[in-house]
């Protein structure tokens, strides 16, 4: 069993890497389909599923928000905003429906629906802040020196006069 479990990481791991999500220069109005980035979406689903497991398997004291925060930013920074965003709605409800069999204070309507809806605005939050990196290819472009243009110059009377009477 472990044999096949390791089998199946690695053909995902060489999937992923096969798929050269970070050389692309990304493009806003570019739609990613699922064929595209099949692997990524299937390991991002398969970690959610172990963040929840693990909470499940945990006290509703330990706070597992970054395990379901994981996904969501993966799935933004490698697909696009709209993966991201049906993680965070997934994510958000699974959290408190875990915590809500464990715990008594949990099992009120109001307090799950206002966990359900913190956690919503928190993850959506960091999918918006993570799409927009993503968008400006901040972390996932080859800085060329012709993509920033360079500073103009600055002349010595304006140095002079501003810098001359310091020190």
């Amino acid at each position: 069993m472990r044999f096949i479990l390791f089998q199946i990481v690695v053909v995902l791991a060489d999937r992923i890497r096969g798929q050269n999500i970070f050389s692309r220069r990304i493009s806003p109005g570019l739609a990613v389909k699922f064929s595209d980035r099949w692997a990524v979406i299937i390991v991002t689903a398969l970690l959610a599923a172990v963040a929840v497991v693990i909470d499940v398997l945990t006290s509703p004291q330990l706070n597992l928000w970054p395990l379901y925060l994981l996904p969501c930013m993966v799935l933004t920074l490698t697909v696009d905003r709209r993966w991201g965003t049906a993680a965070a709605v997934i994510l958000a409800i699974a959290g408190p429906i875990t915590q809500r069999y464990d715990d008594v204070y949990y099992r009120h309507m109001s307090v799950e629906l206002w966990n359900t809806f913190m956690r919503f605005i928190f993850f959506q939050t960091v999918v918006f802040i993570l799409d927009r990196i993503r968008r400006d290819n901040v972390l996932f472009s080859s800085h060329k020196p012709e993509d920033h243009p360079a500073a103009p110059p600055v002349s010595s009377d304006f140095l002079e006069s501003h810098w001359s009477s310091g020190v």
